[in-house]
Parts: structure tokens; sequence; C-alpha cells
């Protein structure tokens, strides 16, 4: 059996499961975005960051630990988010704070200490 013919199986679930993720909740991320004050641009733009991100951790992931790796965004993050009011800060108010709250995770998986105390 060939090498890429093995690999068939595992690349059409790997693009059912991008698809399904992906579809599955985007309407509710969409709501978030614009329940946090952004624009229409704003929304897709943060779309296509989302989508970037997401996709360069899964290749990344999946070459640095050499198994298939997939991401994907919290659904009920985002629910939670489409039910939130507009920050203070508007939307550049939200994304500093998504950052923020993306690093302070970060660090949590990076420093044991911090990994120890979240167990």
């Amino acid at each position: 059996m060939s090498p890429v013919r093995s690999a068939a199986p595992a690349v059409l679930a790997g693009i059912v499961c991008g698809i399904v993720g992906f579809t599955s909740s985007f309407a509710v991320v969409l709501a978030g975005l614009q329940a946090v004050g952004a624009s229409a641009d704003q929304a897709a733009s943060g779309l296509l960051v989302l989508c970037l991100t997401m996709g360069a951790g899964c290749i990344a992931f999946s070459l640095r630990l050499r198994m298939p790796i997939t991401m994907a965004w919290s659904t009920p993050g985002a629910a939670l988010l489409a039910t939130a009011a507009v920050p203070a800060a508007g939307f550049a108010g939200a994304v500093g704070a998504f950052v923020l709250s993306g690093i302070l995770l970060a660090l949590c998986g990076l420093v044991k200490p911090l990994g120890r105390l979240v167990q």
C-alpha cells in the first residue's frame, strides 16, 4: 500500500473535522464579535485572524508533535460573548482583553508553577 493512499482516510477525516468544527459555530462567533461592538469590517477581520491563527496552530502543533492536531474556537465562549454588552472601551478593549487572556492562558501552559496552580 502506498503512503499516499494510506494517508487518505486521515486527510479526509481532518477535512471533515475542520468543516464541521468551523461551520457549526460560525454564526455564534460572528454574533459575538458584533455584540462587543465590531463593525461588519472588524467582524470580517476578526474572523480572518481567528481562521488564520487556528490554521497556523493546527499546522505548528501537528508538525511539532508529529500527530494530527486540530484547534477550534469555543462555542460556549462565543455564545457568552454574543450575550455580552458592548464594553466601555468598545471593540478595541474587547480585542485587548482577548489578547491578554490568550497570553495568560499560554503562560499557564508554559510556566510549570502556574500550570500546577491551575490544576
